[in-house]
C-alpha cells in the first residue's frame, strides 16, 4: 500500500463513537459522550473525510428499524460507523480485561489487577469484531487510527490480513498525576 499523507484518510478506532445509543422504553436516544477524542479528532475526520469506528454504546440486542435508521444516519451523516456488542462481550471487554487489567497495569496500580479468563475471551472477541469491521470499510492509503489500550490485540490482527495497513495506536496514561501518552507507528 503506497502511502502519501495528502491523501491519507484516517479511521479513528476507539472503544465509544463521539455519540451513544440509548434505549428509553421503546424509544431510542443519541446522545453525545463526553471526552476530549472527539473534540481533537473532529478536526482530522472533517479535513480528511475520515470515518470513525466504536461501538454504540448500546447492548439490548434490540435492533428495529427505528435503530437502523439511528445507526444510518450515524454513518451518512457524520461518517460514524457503530461496532454492536452483547452485554456479556462487552462486560468482559470493557469492565473486565480493559478496566481491570490492563488500566490498573497503565496506571501502576497492579495490586487492584483482576484477570478473569471469561472476560480475556470477550476482550479477543471485541478485538476481533472491530478488526472486521474496520475491514469492511478499509480502503488503499488509509490510515488506521486505534485509541487506547482497549485495542492492543488489533493492530496485529489487521496486520496479518493488510500486511502494508498503516496503523497509529496511541496509548493514554498517567504517570505521576501528569497526564502523559506514547503513539507509535504500527
Amino acid at each position: 500500500m503506497e502511502t502519501e499523507s495528502h491523501n491519507q484518510r484516517v479511521v479513528v478506532v476507539s472503544n465509544r463513537l463521539p455519540v451513544r445509543l440509548k434505549r428509553v422504553g421503546d424509544a431510542w436516544q443519541t446522545r453525545k459522550t463526553s471526552g476530549g477524542l472527539a473534540t481533537s479528532m473532529q478536526p482530522v475526520l472533517q479535513g480528511n473525510h475520515g470515518i470513525w469506528i466504536g461501538w454504540s454504546g448500546e447492548t439490548s440486542g434490540v435492533i428495529d428499524g427505528k435503530r437502523r435508521q439511528i445507526v444510518n444516519e450515524w454513518a451518512k451523516q457524520n461518517r460514524y460507523y457503530a461496532v454492536d456488542l452483547d452485554s456479556i462481550t462487552a462486560h468482559g471487554f470493557y469492565e473486565g480485561i480493559s478496566n481491570q487489567v490492563l488500566w490498573p497495569l497503565f496506571h501502576h496500580f497492579p495490586s487492584l489487577l483482576r484477570f478473569d479468563p471469561e472476560h480475556w475471551k470477550g476482550y479477543v472477541r471485541v478485538n476481533e469484531t472491530f478488526c472486521d469491521e474496520i475491514l469492511k470499510h478499509l480502503r488503499p492509503n488509509d490510515l488506521v487510527w486505534i485509541h487506547d489500550y482497549h485495542f492492543l490485540l488489533l493492530p496485529q490482527m489487521l496486520r496479518d490480513v493488510v500486511p502494508d495497513i498503516s496503523i497509529g495506536v496511541f496509548l493514554h496514561w498517567q504517570i505521576r498525576n501528569l497526564a502523559s501518552g506514547w503513539l507509535t507507528i504500527w
